[in-house]
């Protein structure tokens, strides 16, 4: 039987040179192929490749040979919409490290999913109980593919992460697919088995400690502290220029850590399965000091009950989490030195509180969170700077 040959159809728009493949290259047709491709790049002047491989079935590596030649030629070549037939012959001869390839995308629904998390970035959906849907409020594809790449670097680096490479489509937005076969989330189960209250909080605290000794190679993490400068400088139209200037030196003087933060981390961004635990909600990874981590346990349940969610546990439950929380993160401190350090984590408590007013996406116009934000920063936020920054100073190890 006479196999398929690879058909080959060129479209040039904008600048931009489209080549279809179907069917198959090997070395029955590569150098056809490769004439064409290259007659059609000079004919167009293109500087921009892009490869559709949606109809494409096999390409043996003297077919990839040829995509690597015009990679060569033009640097800004791409491959799109690969089966993941094709993409795995293509993942395992290393060509997606020199090539940027993209899966084709499914499209799915999440109508009549479990909602299990939600925040600025996303809604998290149960599709069944081995796996759950990322579907992103604003990302774009080249944001979700980032926040793969740290996953998978934090992941190699020790980190206990969810990893998914399949990306799909949920109506207008994109989506990240991860399985989680049997795991549930951490604070869910510390609400079913009390008994074992401490002992969940124990682990929490380990992967927290852990989670800020790990550094990534990886420049484009984003440094927390400049973050927040940015955000903070949309106040400055609610802020007096000394108040302004209080917030800046206050940023000024959390020390610069290149160490990654979670940057949303609480019992409710953890999930477990027996007794191993799993980080999800990473689409927000950044470097810095952990105080922008530890402070989350005091927002993330302040917040939702001013937001009009059920707080994840109960105020009894809430204050032993803490209490244990801290003692553990700063095991070897004197008692009069974690009590600081605890009044500090509520003051960053406040401040963080006022970021996510800024950042929110709420539905709820950014004139009267600006207004919420700066009423935060001037009532709980500057009264008690130098308090936090004398928390800061102290010499804990673990800080």
């Amino acid at each position: 039987m006479k196999r398929k040959c690879c058909a080959v159809k060129t479209v040039f728009n904008d600048g931009v040179l489209a080549i279809e493949l179907t069917g198959r290259i090997d070395s029955t047709n590569s150098i056809s192929i490769r004439k064409k491709i290259f007659a059609s790049i000079a004919k167009n002047h293109a500087e921009s490749i892009i490869f559709d491989a949606k109809d494409l079935k096999y390409i043996s590596n003297i077919g990839q040979s040829v995509i690597l030649k015009v990679k060569k030629a033009k640097p800004d070549t791409h491959i799109v919409n690969v089966s993941s037939e094709v993409y795995e012959i293509l993942d395992s001869a290393g060509f997606t490290d020199i090539v940027d390839t993209r899966k084709v995308i499914r499209e799915i629904s999440v109508d009549g999913c479990d909602i299990i998390g939600e925040n600025n970035y996303g809604i998290i959906y149960r599709s069944d109980e081995n796996a759950v849907i990322k579907v992103y409020k604003k990302h774009g594809l080249n944001d979700i593919e980032r926040e793969m790449g740290l996953v998978r670097q934090a992941f190699i680096k020790g980190i206990p992460t969810a990893v998914s490479s399949d990306i799909v489509k949920c109506g207008e937005r994109y989506g990240a697919v991860f399985e989680i076969a049997g795991y549930e989330i951490l604070s869910d189960r510390m609400k079913k088995d009390t008994a074992r209250f401490d002992e969940y909080v124990e682990k929490f605290t380990a992967l927290v400690k852990k989670l800020h000794s790990i550094e990534l190679d990886d420049n484009r993490l984003v440094h927390v502290n400049d973050a927040y400068r940015c955000r903070f400088a949309e106040l400055k139209d609610l802020l007096t220029a000394e108040e302004m200037s209080e917030l800046n030196r206050f940023i000024d003087s959390i020390p610069e850590r290149n160490t990654v933060i979670h940057s949303g981390l609480h019992a409710g961004s953890i999930m477990i399965r027996s007794d191993e635990q799993l980080l999800i909600d990473t689409d927000a990874l950044m470097c810095g000091h952990p105080i922008y981590d530890m402070c989350e346990v005091y927002t993330y349940l302040s917040f939702s009950e001013e937001a009009g969610n059920d707080p994840c546990f109960s105020d009894e439950m809430c204050i032993r989490f803490i209490n244990k929380f801290t003692a553990l993160y700063f095991t070897g401190s004197i008692r009069e030195d974690r009590d600081k350090a605890v009044s500090a984590l509520k003051v960053f408590g406040e401040y963080r509180k006022a970021y996510i007013y800024l950042a929110a996406d709420d539905g709820i116009s950014f004139e009267e969170r600006k207004k919420s934000a700066a009423d935060i920063i001037k009532k709980n936020v500057l009264p008690d700077i130098d308090a936090v920054i004398d928390a800061l100073e102290m010499d804990f190890v673990e800080w």
